[in-house]
């Protein structure tokens, strides 16, 4: 019954924050169509499973926070892969909810790791994949504290990011001879996809 909400919620949230930017952007190169549709209801149908079968430890608010957290990265996943930005309202909608459980149960550790976190993201990760990914990154840290994780896991899943990145790039060949990208790609994407393990 709970993995059925989730996957509502994220899917629904997600479909009304496309539709709002459609709205207030009239020159975004965003698109919904069927495919991206596809994309929804798969993610949030496997997403809302997930949370379900592996995160009922966290109890039905931990769940739903993480249904929030889901629709924040399928929305930004999808602005990413079609515009190569992600828009800051996203940002300001989802880092409240995991700020509220922070404080509900604060700890001087958790906030000594997020600002570690955040200072290695801003003052030099940012600088070479751009501000939109290193505030997702952010983001995911927040919701990762919430659930007692500290900097180990922000960096394990910033590495396990760029690992499933090589591994899907190299089999695409999209990687040149010096290691590099020959054709950029959206990193949130991945983001989206690997953080449900390090909840």
């Amino acid at each position: 019954m709970l993995a059925g909400s989730i996957c509502l919620e994220i899917g629904m949230f997600a479909d009304w924050c496309l539709r709002w930017i459609l709205r207030q952007d009239i020159n975004t190169e965003l698109t919904l169509d069927s495919a991206v549709y596809k994309k929804i209801l798969f993610y949030s149908a496997v997403v809302g499973g997930w949370i379900e079968m592996f995160l009922s430890h966290w109890g039905c608010y931990g769940q739903l926070a993480c249904g929030v957290l889901a629709a924040y990265l399928l929305v930004a996943a999808i602005q990413d892969d079609q515009t190569y930005e992600v828009y800051d309202f996203l940002h300001i909608l989802a880092v409240p909810t995991g700020v509220v459980f922070i404080v509900v149960s604060p700890s001087e550790e958790k906030i000594i790791s997020l600002a570690i976190f955040a200072v290695i993201q801003l003052g030099i990760f940012m600088r070479m994949y751009g501000a939109g990914d290193g505030l997702v990154f952010l983001v995911c840290a927040v919701y990762e504290s919430r659930f007692g994780k500290g900097l180990s896991t922000y960096l394990l899943h910033m590495a396990a990011v760029f690992v499933a990145l090589f591994v899907v790039q190299g089999v695409r060949r999209n990687i040149n001879k010096k290691g590099n990208l020959k054709k950029p790609v959206a990193l949130v994407p991945y983001i989206a996809a690997t953080v449900w393990f390090f909840l």
